[in-house]
């Protein structure tokens, strides 16, 4: 499954052809317990709605990682206190996601996505979306300064394009067409996790 085809070759113009490019984070990297370098990472930042409450969130682009994942900081975000009260081992949405930097666990909600293309189009799609467990308290050091994370149950659904050289460059291209048809079958996903959050 995949919303587009190839991303256009140059001077080919093809209005359904949509490109999201995101944007970079500059951060020490560690190598070993040393900060040898400044790195950039790739983030794509999405709107993400969960109830009544909307925030523009920075996801990290995670190859490696089995879900998207809201983190801490950002679950806090858009549920406040009622982020503190979800049962991460007994909620029956609750799963173990995988990554490059080990596990994580999580519970999926269903929530409203908004990606804004370049050209000022918006793709708004439901999904569900990983909410990461706290480690600790807000404001503590746990994996509150960990990062959202954009991973391949998203991913898979976009052609990705990254680039460092001669900068960075992070894009996200789909068809607006092929995405439209393909977001009404994540339909059935989306029931599925609204019926099992009432029968709670």
């Amino acid at each position: 499954m995949a919303f587009l085809i190839k991303r256009p070759s140059s001077g080919v113009r093809d209005e359904h052809l949509k490109c999201v490019t995101g944007v970079f984070q500059e951060v020490d990297s560690v190598v070993n317990g040393f900060r040898p370098e400044r790195t950039h990472r790739p983030h794509i930042v999405v709107q993400v709605r969960l109830g009544n409450r909307v925030a523009d969130v920075p996801f990290l682009v995670d190859t490696g990682a089995d879900s998207t994942l809201l983190s801490p900081t950002a679950a806090w975000t858009l549920l406040e206190s009622d982020y503190l009260q979800i049962d991460f081992q007994e909620d029956q949405l609750a799963a173990v996601s995988a990554g490059i930097g080990g596990y994580a666990r999580s519970v999926h909600r269903p929530a409203l996505i908004t990606l804004v293309a370049d050209d000022g189009t918006s793709l708004a799609f439901r999904a569900p979306i990983g909410i990461a467990e706290p480690i600790g308290q807000p404001g503590e050091a746990g994996n509150w300064g960990a990062p959202s994370l954009l991973g391949r149950d998203w991913l898979r659904f976009f052609e990705l394009h990254l680039d460092y050289h001669p900068g960075p460059r992070v894009e996200l291209w789909y068809d607006q067409r092929a995405a439209e048809e393909e977001l009404k079958r994540m339909e059935r996903w989306i029931q599925m996790l609204e019926d099992h959050k009432r029968s709670q």
